[in-house]
C-alpha cells in the first residue's frame, strides 16, 4: 500500500483524511440518507442476531452483522463487499472499539448532540430522524448506542494514527533526497500525512490483532 515516490503531483487531488477509516464503518457524512437505508437493512434482519460466527476477544459477531456492513458499505461507497471482506471487517472494527474504550467512550447525550449536529448540516432535525427510524422499526436508543460507538472509534483513530507536521516534513526530506526536485513541501503535506497515517492504521491493525483472541467458526451451513 505504500505510494512511496508517487506523491509527485497529487497533492491537489489528495483525498480525505476519512479514507483512513476505510476498513471501518463511515461515521460521517450523509447521514441522513444512509439512516433509512441501513434501517431497512435492520429491520429486515431483525437487528443484530442470528448465527455467531466468531468471536472477537469473547465479544459474538453474528451473521446479521455481516449481513448490515455489507449494506453500510454498499450504501457509501456503491459496490459489494463478500461475507470475508465483511467479516474482516467487524474483527478490525471490534478490535478497535475493545481498544478505544474506555477513554473514547461517549455516552448518549454526547452521542445525541453530535448526532444533531451531522443532521442539521444536511437540512435536517433528530425529531425528523426519530420519526423515520420509527417508521423502520428502530428503536431510537439503539442507533444512537451504534452511533456512539462508530464515534468512539473514530475519534480514537484520529489519535492513534495521527502524524504531526515535523514527522510528515521528515518523510518530505527523504523523498527530496531520494527523488530530486519535488513540489513545495505545502503543496504535498496534507497527501503525505494521508500516507503516513495509513501507514499507522495499518501498523495499528496488525499490532491489536497479534495480541487478540479471534476464532473464526468455519463450520458454517
Amino acid at each position: 500500500m505504500s505510494r512511496k515516490g508517487s506523491h509527485k503531483g497529487k497533492a491537489k487531488s489528495a483525498p480525505s483524511r476519512l479514507r483512513n477509516r476505510k476498513y471501518m464503518a463511515i461515521v460521517a457524512g450523509a447521514v441522513a440518507v444512509a439512516v433509512l437505508a441501513v434501517a431497512l437493512v435492520l429491520s429486515n434482519t431483525g437487528g443484530p442476531g442470528g448465527e455467531v460466527i466468531a468471536t472477537v476477544n469473547g465479544h459474538a459477531i453474528t451473521a446479521d452483522d455481516v449481513v448490515n456492513i455489507q449494506a453500510r458499505h454498499r450504501i457509501f461507497h456503491g459496490d459489494e463487499i463478500d461475507d470475508t471482506q465483511a467479516l474482516e471487517r467487524l474483527i478490525i472494527e471490534e478490535l478497535v472499539y475493545q481498544e478505544a474504550l474506555p477513554d473514547y467512550m461517549v455516552d448518549s447525550e454526547q452521542a445525541e448532540q453530535e448526532l444533531e449536529a451531522q443532521l442539521e448540516r444536511d437540512g435536517f432535525t433528530l425529531e425528523w430522524l426519530k420519526s423515520e427510524l420509527e417508521r423502520g422499526g428502530i428503536v431510537y436508543e439503539d442507533f444512537l448506542e451504534t452511533f456512539g460507538r462508530e464515534l468512539a472509534i473514530g475519534n480514537y483513530l484520529d489519535d492513534a494514527v495521527a502524524v504531526t507536521d515535523e514527522e510528515a516534513m521528515e518523510r518530505y526530506e527523504q523523498y527530496a533526497e531520494n527523488d530530486g526536485e519535488i513540489p513545495p513541501f505545502e503543496d504535498v503535506k496534507l497527501q503525505i500525512i494521508i500516507e503516513m497515517e495509513e501507514e499507522n492504521l495499518i501498523k495499528l491493525i496488525s499490532k491489536l490483532k497479534g495480541k487478540a483472541e479471534i476464532v473464526i467458526h468455519t463450520n458454517r451451513g
